[in-house]
């Protein structure tokens, strides 16, 4: 029998749809499968072509679950460099909005377990290398910033925050960076303050005259997904859950067990997680369309499910 590891992670966004719920798992799973250890299965979505028209930008759209498949395998070898044997199984999905905002759980840990794309850190490391090996300006004098100075950004709530617990945060001074049509309002405000918050515009003087910072191996090795899949492996105790279960197991004698059987337990479990919202009422209070709890013949013939004449039987 395959004593294996065996991990499923499961998402509700997959590419190409760029958001970090559906780029997040992917190196997760990629990274977890990586050495081999661990078999890793990626249970993403599955959108009706009129939903991925919604969803997908540049119109871009798949006919079958496979030809998807291919899409995001390449997509990822072309930034990890490797081939990874993970996985991949779909779910019928809805496009539902997303919560404002996550619950808090009793034993929950904070903990930063996503690392950089390694095409991004690569680039860092050839500046850095072009910079020592030749009279090449690694870096131009442009610079970018992220985010506008609007009051939806978040401003007033972080502005409303100061200004209650301003004799706790005696002594804190804090820099704001950003331009947009809020940029006035947001310094009016901040100069009522009796803390120090100096609102800047957008390019930054000190990005144009200083030259970036090389990483060092041990910061870019912090930011890898190598040293990422650590992290979550050490917060969730994975390591130590499986090593007692195999401790426990290998007193039991196992009976034969069908080489098709982890594949049954994939396809189940990706179908199971689309049944797991299973009432209208609970799915609608949490954002999903009315009307919209089982998948539609489109899916259905997508994904090799009975149609609805044979599941209702």
């Amino acid at each position: 029998m395959d004593r294996k590891q065996h991990i499923a992670i499961f998402t509700t966004a997959s590419l190409p749809w760029m958001t970090g719920t559906a780029v997040n798992p992917l190196f997760r799973a990629a990274y977890l499968a990586k050495d081999g250890e661990r078999k890793v299965t990626l249970v993403i979505p599955w959108l009706s072509l009129k939903d991925q028209k919604l969803v997908y930008p540049n119109n871009t759209t798949f006919g079958s679950p496979s030809e998807q498949e291919s899409f995001i395998r390449q997509w990822l070898e072309e930034r990890t460099a490797f081939i990874s044997g993970f996985v991949i199984r779909f779910y019928p999905g809805k496009v539902i909005r997303l919560s404002a905002a996550t619950q808090d759980y009793p034993r929950s840990i904070i903990c930063n377990v996503h690392g950089v794309n390694p095409k991004f850190l690569e680039i860092g490391k050839e500046r850095f290398e072009q910079q020592h090996s030749s009279n090449h300006q690694a870096f131009t004098k442009g610079a970018y910033y992220i985010g506008k100075m609007i009051w939806n950004k978040g401003y007033g709530e972080l502005l409303k925050l100061l200004n209650n617990h301003q004799k706790e945060l005696a002594g804190l001074e804090i820099d704001l960076y950003g331009n947009g049509e809020d940029s006035d309002q947001v310094k009016e405000a901040a100069n009522k303050l009796k803390l120090t918050v100096r609102v800047h515009p957008g390019p930054t003087c000190k990005a144009l005259s200083e030259e970036p910072v090389p990483l060092t191996d041990a910061q870019r090795y912090e930011l890898s997904w190598e040293a990422a899949t650590e992290r979550f492996l050490k917060v969730s105790e994975l390591n130590q859950v499986f090593a007692t279960e195999r401790e426990k197991n290998s007193s039991k004698e196992f009976a034969s067990v069908s080489l098709n059987l982890w594949k049954s337990m994939e396809d189940t479990s990706a179908y199971f997680h689309h049944l797991a919202l299973g009432f209208e009422t609970t799915r609608r209070a949490f954002g999903a369309i009315p009307g919209s709890l089982q998948p539609d013949e489109e899916q259905r013939k997508e994904l090799g499910l009975a149609t609805s004449s044979k599941h209702s039987l």
